[in-house]
């Protein structure tokens, strides 16, 4: 597109008519904007319609009206500033901000109104925020919105109005924070990050300083940068850029499979409603668990990570090749697991007197919050060391971790259903190894198709667990109370729009697909363990990675010349980069710390040795995971000292940014300090106080609680 003849005449006549500054939205010359080409999008939906090709961003800063006295102080608080910036043909066009809130639709009014086509897009990268901040004011311009989907509550993916404007989440397409974002495809711009005081009080008529002007200019000039990169290496339009960072490869994915007639195949394979629910049922997430033997104690340790370990399963292993049939006699454990090999099975498991084969064993593998019906169960971590009775859906894989880990005195087993076992479509394999050759190529190189490469790998097994129906979530625009803005749509049958969605040509991939691939992972995490030295310990495991105090070189090695001799029957080769050869689903050395400690599942501090083995800027360094802390800022708090990594230490919310949110509602109105508010959002710090599973084993064998369950937090936007 860009060396089009039409296409450079555009930008050659822009830069000369327009140099880039930053300007108050009303002093700026819009007839620049007349210069902007439309662009058609031939689909049936948007027949009629035209795309103004311009990419446009917009941010927004706020305070609170007073310094709070202290951290229960909340408050209503207001935006100071708000930037919109332009960008067309590769060129930043101009930065336009404005003080009062009630001007920003007016101003993105007039940007349209300068501009022929029928419809623009505006990002905003986390939109969720921004749009609580502006939602009030833009109504009252546009009125409500003709159609918004959200993807859970406070995070809108897109926002459309009748004057053609749709609002769009930059976010959910980066994955990542504007910063990194822009880090990581080094753009010009980058954010002006640690310039602006976040707590000092402005109101919309306190006078900014040049530094503050830059940081909110920044932001927006980072992020339509960000958005230009993303589209060329993507070679696509500001139509057509996908919503997600999963709907990049999705869209690949669309166009291979349509050669290969894979809507056909799915429409063959794709089950009930029914036996989709259990499905969902089945799936679990990745294994992460730590050895509670070890709890609070220093070790060093060596990790062992796998090479893009669910999309190498999607290249070596057996699936679901069929629809599932039920099975109506009886069968026992024994009979599931010796047909293993030849059939993929989900089914109800039921059994009594469940106990590990060695209660010192560090890694029990029942997932408590799993289970349908659980009695006289003894946990660890939110994973059952024994039990008198579960109840659980499994797969074939799920049975075969229980069957070498756990005996049982009696088990039952009901609802299966069964499908002969193949390899996965050749052309969706070939797209997975491509995409792991382009990633691996690109290392050092182009650093934006590099991640956007990273990216798609990624996403290729996210597809196969996107849920096909998700539960219709509506904003309620008239509301003053927050329990009321977001709410299930309360005429959503989950069951009508499941037929719906197979009957969609872009339905193609099986959601068994996922459930298998966590399953198998799962499974490696417990093979990859047997190659831990007989004397050494195995401390902790996260998803697909273990770290153990010792291994034993000659069986990991085995276990890689087993994966790489998969890889070679399935048809694929190595790909070898600057002198080293790669290859999907090897488990690779990944550090080796001098410093080791955990208090539980996604909970653990370690320090990189000073080894020869870690990158030199690595050693030395404390990094921290606790989920819901920030890693960098949390691992400041500890004052490079391991030993303050215990239960009880509180990891303070003014050093680690994390902040606790509180939501107001309220028609639009003036303050005592004669700022314009809506609705807005109150940050304030939020401590995290850590805790550890238990002080030791022996109080969790004596815990007979059945009703404790360990509180999973999730960081959705976890740093590499």
């Amino acid at each position: 597109m860009a060396h089009t003849k039409i296409y450079r005449e555009a930008q050659e006549k822009l830069r000369a008519s327009c140099h880039y500054s930053r300007k108050y939205w009303q002093d700026w010359d819009y007839d620049h904007l007349s210069l902007i080409r439309t662009l058609k999008k031939s689909t049936k939906r948007d027949k009629g319609f035209t795309y103004n090709d311009v990419i446009i961003g917009a941010d927004t800063e706020s305070s609170k009206d007073h310094k709070p006295k202290n951290r229960k102080d909340i408050c209503e608080n207001h935006l100071v500033i708000w930037t919109v910036t332009i960008r067309a043909y590769h060129t930043n066009l101009v930065t336009l901000y404005g003080r009062n809130p009630m001007d920003f639709p007016k101003c993105i009014q007039k940007i349209m109104d300068h501009m022929e086509g029928t419809r623009t897009i505006l990002f905003i990268h986390n939109l969720g925020w921004d749009w609580t901040f502006l939602r009030r004011f833009i109504m009252a311009e546009y009125g409500t919105p003709k159609n918004q989907l959200n993807v859970k509550p406070y995070y809108p993916l897109f926002i459309e109005f009748a004057n053609g404007l749709m609002i769009r989440d930059s976010l959910i397409l980066a994955q990542r924070k504007l910063e990194k974002w822009a880090d990581d495809l080094e753009v010009e711009h980058r954010k002006a990050s640690g310039t602006w005081d976040y707590d000092k009080i402005r109101h919309q008529n306190t006078k900014l300083s040049k530094t503050d002007l830059t940081y909110a200019e920044y932001d927006t000039l980072a992020l339509v940068e960000c958005i230009d990169a993303t589209m060329e290496a993507l070679h696509c339009k500001i139509h057509s850029l996908p919503y997600t960072n999963t709907g990049i490869v999705r869209n690949e994915t669309k166009r291979r499979g349509k050669k290969h007639k894979a809507h056909a195949h799915y429409l063959k394979v794709v089950p009930s409603w029914e036996s989709q629910q259990k499905n969902e049922m089945l799936y679990h997430g990745g294994f992460t668990h730590a050895n509670r033997y070890i709890i609070n104690w220093i070790n060093e340790a060596e990790c062992r990570d796998f090479a893009s370990e669910y999309p190498s399963k999607i290249l070596l292993e057996k699936f679901p090749g069929h629809a599932f049939n039920k099975f109506d006699d009886e069968i026992t454990k024994d009979e599931v697991l010796e047909m293993a090999d030849k059939y993929a099975m989900k089914f109800l498991f039921c059994a009594k007197g469940v106990r590990l084969k060695n209660k010192r064993s560090p890694m029990p593998s029942i997932q408590s919050y799993k289970c349908l019906r659980k009695e006289g169960a003894v946990f660890d971590n939110g994973r059952i060391i024994s039990a008198n009775y579960i109840a659980i859906w499994w797969c074939e894989i799920d049975l075969q971790i229980f069957d070498e880990l756990y005996t049982c005195d009696e088990s039952w087993i009901s609802n299966l259903e069964y499908s002969a076992k193949e390899y996965l479509p050749r052309w969706f394999t070939d797209l997975v190894y491509e995409l792991f050759k382009d990633k691996t190529m690109l290392k050092g190189g182009d650093p934006v198709n590099y991640q956007i490469k990273k990216a798609m790998l990624n996403s290729t097994y996210g597809m196969t667990v996107q849920k096909p129906v998700k539960v219709d979530i509506k904003e309620n625009y008239v509301t003053d109370d927050p329990r009321d803005v977001y709410k299930e749509s309360e005429d959503f049958n989950e069951a009508e729009e499941y037929e719906k969605h197979i009957k969609r040509y872009s339905s193609i991939l099986p959601y068994e697909w996922g459930c298998w691939i966590t399953a198998m992972a799962m499974h490696d995490i417990f093979e990859l363990s047997k190659c831990i030295a007989d004397d050494g310990i195995w401390l902790y495991t996260d998803t697909d990675s273990i770290y153990a105090t010792k291994w034993d070189e000659d069986k990991l090695n085995e276990y890689n010349r087993k994966q790489i001799d998969k890889l070679h029957q399935r048809g694929y080769e190595g790909i070898t980069f600057e002198g080293k050869t790669y290859y999907p689903g090897v488990a690779e050395f990944d550090g080796v710390y001098s410093e080791f400690k955990t208090c539980g599942a996604k909970r653990y501090a370690c320090r990189y040795a000073d080894d020869k083995r870690n990158k030199e800027k690595d050693r030395g360094y404390l990094k921290l995971t606790v989920a819901g802390v920030p890693k960098k800022k949390g691992a400041d708090c500890l004052k490079d000292d391991i030993n303050n990594f215990r239960p009880g230490f509180i990891f303070d919310g003014d050093i680690t940014g994390k902040t606790q949110h509180t939501h107001f509602y309220s028609e639009i109105h003036t303050d005592k300090h004669g700022n314009l508010i809506g609705d807005s959002i109150d940050l304030s710090p939020c401590d995290y106080k850590l805790d550890d599973i238990f002080n030791n084993a022996k109080r969790i064998e004596e815990i007979q609680d059945p009703d404790y369950e360990e509180e999973v937090l999730i960081q959705i936007f976890e740093e590499d």
